[in-house]
C-alpha cells in the first residue's frame, strides 16, 4: 500500500501541485493577503521583501511578456488588444506582483534551510526541453534564438531555472511528507457512503393548541422582553423610472444587412450536436442482467440509479451524466451507440464494472444553412441589436447621473422618460422582489438619509441584465413599536405555539420510555411509525444531520432520539443499524486521493499565510 501511495503521490504531484497549487493556491493567498495593500502606480511602483526591491521594471518586464503571449490568444476573437482594457492591465499587474514577492519569500526560506542544486542539474534541464530539441536532441541553436527572442541573457536564464528547480524540489520534499492514515480514509469513507436505518413518527402540536389559558401576566412579560421585534417595520416612499431591455425598439434592417452581420460575428455552427444521458453502473454482472430485465419490464431508470448505481454522483442526480458533444463521448457511450431519445443499451463491460445508459434527450446541430436558419438568425440578429442599444442607454444614464450631479428629475427628463411615485415598503414587502430588496439596501447603507439635509432627490442607480432602476427617496415613515393592544392576539399565539411544542416533546419522550422498557415491542400500538427507511449523508432531509449526529447502535441496541424543527414540527427517531456497502477500489482510491489533496492544501496554505506574517513586507 505504501509503494502504491508514494506513486499517486507522485503523480499527483505532477498534475496538480505543480500546475494547481503553485498557480491557483498561492497566488489566491497572495491575492487575499496583499489584494487590500497594493495601489498601482504604474510607473513609480516599489515594493521591499527583507530588503530586497519590487521595481516597476521588473513589474513591467514580465507584464509585457505576458500581454505579448495573451494578446495572440485574444486575437482570434476580437480586433482589441488586451493591453487597452485596463481592467485586465490591473488583474495582470496585481498578479505579477504577487508572483514576484512570493518567489522572494520562498527563496528566503531556502536559504535559511540550505536547499541546493548542482549546475549540471539546471544543464540537464535545458537540453530535455523540448522546446529546445530537434529530434529529441539538443539544438543550441532553438536555445539562442529562445534568449535572444525574449531578451534575456543566459546567465539570468540559468538563474532563473536554478528558483524553478530549488522551488520544485522544496514542494516536492514537503509533499511527500505528507501522508494519510487508514482511519481517515475509514472515516471519510463512512462519511460519504455510510447507511443509517431509520423509522420516525411525528407527534402533532394541534391537539395541543388552544389547551393552555395564558395569564395576562405571561402576555405584559413577553411583550416587554421582546417589545423591539414586536414593532412596525420602518417604510418608504421612492420616486423612479426604469429602462426594460424588451420595451426597447430597434429599426428594420433588410435581409442582406442581417446576413452580413451573420457572417460576420457567427462561427460554421451556431450549435454542435449534444446528448443527454444517465447510467446505471455496477461491479457484478447478475446484478447489471437484473437491472436491465427490470428497465425492460418498465420500471424507472431514474429509481434504479439511485437505488443500485455504484456511482455515487450521478446516482444522486438519479443516473444523469448530463449533456455531451457527440465528438465527446466517452468509450463507454460510444459501444451503447444509442441514437433515440429512452432508448436503452445493453450491458457495456469495462475491466472493472458493468454499464447500463439510456439516452434521455438529443439536442440537433443546427448547420450554418443561411435559408433553412434565417428566421433563427434574424431573431438572434435583433437580440443583438436590443442588447446593443440596452447597453448604450445604460452608459448614457449613467453618464447623466454624474453630470447632473445624481438629480433623478433632470435625469429623467433628458432621457424623456416619465418618474412614477410607488405605495409604500417595508422590508417585509414582496421579499423575493430584486428591487425591493436592493432599494431597502441602498436607502439603510445610505445613513444620511435619517439626517435632516438628506437631498431626497439624491438618485441610486440598480442595474439588472434586463432592466435598469433608478429612484431616489420621496419619504420615510420610522420604524414604530406596537402596543401591547395591537400584539395581544399574536403574543397569544406565539405562547399557545411554545406550550403545545413542549407538551408535544413530554409525550414523545413517555413514548420513548415505554418503548425502551418494552424492548420496542408493540410499536405501533403507542404511535404510528413509518416503514424502515435507509438514510445516506447525500439525502437533503431535514433529519439527516440529526440522523448521522446520534450514537452508534451497541450490541444491536437500537437507538432513540427526538428532533424538532424551526416549524415545531416534533419527530421521534427510532435509528436500527448502521452499515457501510462494500465500494470499488476505485472508490477507495478517488477518496485517497482527495483527502492527500485537501491536506496539502491546507500545508501550503499554512506555509505561506506563516511567510507572510513573519517576513518583513513593504508595500510603497
Amino acid at each position: 500500500m505504501e509503494s502504491k501511495n508514494m506513486n499517486l503521490k507522485k503523480n499527483i504531484f505532477k498534475n496538480t501541485v505543480i500546475k494547481f497549487l503553485l498557480i491557483t493556491i498561492i497566488i489566491s493567498i497572495i491575492f487575499s493577503g496583499i489584494h487590500n495593500y497594493v495601489k498601482y502606480i504604474f510607473h513609480n511602483y516599489i515594493a521591499r521583501v527583507n530588503g530586497i526591491k519590487v521595481t516597476d521594471l521588473s513589474v513591467q518586464k514580465l507584464y509585457h511578456l505576458q500581454n505579448s503571449q495573451a494578446d495572440s490568444i485574444k486575437k482570434i476573437y476580437t480586433k482589441n488588444s488586451i493591453s487597452n482594457n485596463i481592467h485586465y492591465v490591473h488583474q495582470i499587474y496585481q498578479q505579477i506582483i504577487s508572483q514576484i514577492i512570493n518567489e522572494l519569500l520562498l527563496n528566503n526560506l531556502l536559504r535559511k534551510y540550505s536547499f541546493q542544486i548542482e549546475e549540471k542539474q539546471i544543464i540537464e534541464n535545458i537540453q530535455s526541453n523540448p522546446n529546445f530539441q530537434t529530434n529529441e536532441q539538443f539544438n543550441q541553436k532553438k536555445f539562442k534564438i529562445f534568449l535572444k527572442k525574449y531578451h534575456i541573457p543566459f546567465k539570468e536564464y540559468k538563474n532563473f531555472l536554478k528558483q524553478q528547480i530549488l522551488h520544485e524540489k522544496f514542494l516536492t520534499t514537503l509533499f511527500e511528507s505528507n501522508f494519510i492514515l487508514p482511519y481517515e480514509v475509514n472515516n471519510a469513507i463512512d462519511a460519504h457512503f455510510q447507511n443509517r436505518v431509520i423509522q420516525t413518527a411525528d407527534i402533532d402540536i394541534k391537539p395541543f393548541l388552544h389547551n393552555t389559558k395564558i395569564p395576562q401576566t405571561q402576555i405584559n412579560d413577553y411583550y416587554y422582553n421582546n417589545c423591539q421585534g414586536l414593532s412596525f417595520p420602518e417604510k418608504y416612499k421612492i420616486n423612479f423610472f426604469q429602462i426594460n431591455k424588451k420595451n426597447i425598439t430597434v429599426k428594420n434592417y433588410s435581409d442582406q444587412e442581417i446576413l452580413t452581420w451573420y457572417k460576420k460575428y457567427t462561427s460554421d455552427r451556431l450549435a454542435p450536436e449534444q446528448k443527454n444521458f444517465s447510467v446505471i453502473q455496477v461491479n457484478d454482472k447478475k446484478i447489471a442482467k437484473n437491472i436491465l430485465k427490470r428497465l425492460k419490464n418498465g420500471e424507472n431508470f431514474s429509481n434504479l440509479a439511485k437505488k443500485y448505481s455504484v456511482d455515487t454522483i450521478s446516482a444522486s442526480q438519479g443516473g444523469n451524466l448530463g449533456w455531451f458533444i457527440t465528438d465527446t463521448f466517452p468509450d463507454t457511450i460510444q459501444i451503447a451507440n444509442l441514437q433515440k431519445k429512452h432508448e436503452i443499451s445493453d450491458i457495456i463491460q469495462s475491466k472493472l464494472s458493468f454499464y447500463i445508459f439510456q439516452l434521455n434527450d438529443i439536442f440537433q446541430s443546427e448547420k450554418n444553412d443561411e435559408n433553412k436558419n434565417f428566421g433563427l438568425i434574424k431573431k438572434k440578429f435583433y437580440e443583438y441589436q436590443q442588447n446593443k442599444q440596452f447597453n448604450k442607454i445604460k452608459k448614457q444614464i449613467q453618464k447623466i447621473l454624474k453630470n447632473t450631479k445624481y438629480n433623478l428629475q433632470k435625469t429623467a427628463k433628458k432621457i424623456q422618460v416619465p418618474i412614477v411615485t410607488s405605495n409604500w415598503i417595508n422590508k417585509n414587502t414582496n421579499t423575493n422582489d430584486f428591487y425591493i430588496k436592493n432599494i431597502i439596501h441602498k436607502i439603510k447603507s445610505n445613513t444620511v438619509h435619517y439626517n435632516q439635509n438628506y437631498n431626497y432627490n439624491n438618485a441610486s442607480i440598480i442595474n439588472k441584465d434586463d432592466q435598469i432602476f433608478v429612484f431616489s427617496l420621496k419619504n420615510i415613515y420610522p420604524k414604530m413599536q406596537k402596543t401591547l393592544k395591537e400584539v395581544q392576539k399574536e403574543i397569544i399565539q406565539i405562547l399557545e405555539k411554545k406550550y403545545a411544542i413542549e407538551k408535544a416533546t413530554e409525550k414523545a419522550k413517555n413514548i420513548v420510555k415505554q418503548l425502551q422498557k418494552n424492548d420496542n415491542k408493540n410499536l405501533n400500538t403507542l404511535i404510528h411509525f413509518s416503514q424502515k427507511k435507509i438514510v445516506t449523508p447525500l439525502d437533503k432531509d431535514e433529519l439527516t444531520n440529526i440522523v448521522f449526529q446520534l450514537p452508534h447502535p451497541n450490541n444491536n441496541k437500537i437507538v432513540y432520539s427526538i428532533a424538532k424543527n424551526k416549524q415545531g414540527k416534533v419527530t421521534i427517531i427510532i435509528l436500527h443499524k448502521i452499515f457501510t456497502p462494500v465500494i470499488t477500489p476505485q472508490e477507495k482510491f478517488k477518496i485517497y486521493e482527495n483527502l492527500l489533496f485537501n491536506n496539502t492544501t491546507k500545508m501550503f496554505t499554512l506555509l505561506f499565510k506563516n511567510l507572510y506574517k513573519s517576513d518583513y513586507i513593504e508595500y510603497k
